[in-house]
Order: C-alpha cells, then sequence, then structure tokens
C-alpha cells in the first residue's frame, strides 16, 4: 500500500441528454466528465481488495474491487454503492448479441464540463464556454487593449499557430543538425 493517501473520486453527475454522466476529481489532474451515450446504469465502488474473500479478513469499505462482478454476475445489488460514488465506475450496458453481430458504446473523457451531451453519431461533446472562445474572451479583456490593430495582430498570430499543428506542416521533415 502507498503512503500517499490522496484518492480520486467520482461520483453521478448531473443529467446530461441522451448521456449518463461521471464527474472524476483528481488531486493531480483536475476535474473531468465521463460521458457515456445512452443511459447505461453506473455502478461505483472502491478500489479496494476483497480482504474477506481472499484472506477470511476484514474488508476496510463495503464496497470492494469485485463489486462489478458481483451484481452483474451474481445479481447482488448490495455490492454497488448506491450513494453513487467512489474510486472505480462501471457503464454497464446489458447486451445481447447474436453471433458476428457488433455494438458501438461511445464513452467520451473530457476536461470541459458538458452541456448538451454527447452526440450519438459523431460522439462529440457539447462543452461549456471555456474563456479562451471568443465570445467569452471578450467579458475577460479590458476595453481599452481592444483596438483594431491589435485585435488584427491577435488574429493573424493565432492563425500562424494553428498552421504550425497543421497536418501538413507535421509531414515536412525536420531535421536537425548533427553535432
Amino acid at each position: 500500500m502507498g503512503k500517499d493517501l490522496r484518492r480520486p473520486v467520482a461520483r453521478k453527475a448531473a443529467s446530461v441528454p441522451g448521456s449518463a454522466c461521471v464527474e472524476l476529481q483528481h488531486w493531480q489532474y483536475g476535474k473531468r466528465w465521463l460521458l457515456c451515450a445512452g443511459q447505461p446504469e453506473l455502478l461505483f465502488t472502491e478500489n479496494e481488495t476483497n480482504s474477506a474473500r481472499l484472506f477470511g479478513g476484514r474488508n476496510r469499505s463495503s464496497y470492494v474491487k469485485d463489486a462489478f462482478h458481483e451484481y452483474v454476475i451474481h445479481g447482488n445489488k448490495a455490492a454497488v454503492n448506491p450513494d453513487q460514488m467512489g474510486t472505480k465506475i462501471a457503464a454497464y450496458y446489458p447486451l445481447q448479441l447474436d453471433p458476428g453481430q457488433s455494438v458501438t458504446l461511445k464513452l467520451r473523457l473530457t476536461d470541459s464540463e458538458p452541456l448538451g451531451g454527447m452526440d450519438s453519431s459523431s460522439g462529440r461533446v457539447e462543452p461549456s464556454p471555456r474563456p479562451d472562445t471568443p465570445s467569452v474572451a471578450k467579458a475577460f479583456r479590458p476595453p481599452t487593449i481592444l483596438t483594431r490593430d491589435s485585435m488584427a495582430s491577435s488574429r493573424r498570430a493565432k492563425k500562424k499557430l494553428k498552421s504550425f499543428t497543421s497536418p501538413a506542416f507535421r509531414k515536412t521533415s525536420l531535421t536537425m543538425p548533427r553535432p
């Protein structure tokens, strides 16, 4: 067992259209959201070993690593956390497939708080406005700085920066001189 007692937390988030949503909070990575297209059942447990089953000892938590197996295979609903929070999450899609049949499940992990859920055809997420979007960025800039020249210069710089990340630029061969 490690000495760092900080633990990530996953909890059911407010519903977004067409998706089940989980809010994830991590001490190092910050807040993230997991969107699961459709309406799967969200199952939560802790990342704790089932000491009672393995060693005959006591479990540190009522909700242990094998909770998803207990729930899905044995129908033990008490195995998962009814408060819908924990350090482990499963999106349970009960499916029955015929031989040769396939299904695509769409999940999206994002650092932008979702507003409109996930588009079922493309898997794209409708994020909340960010400060770098034009409509929001204007609200954060002092009006005295917004001259036509400075805005034009900023647009040219952004366009130039985008050219360095374009697929065409990445295909060019950049070589470094030998030492």
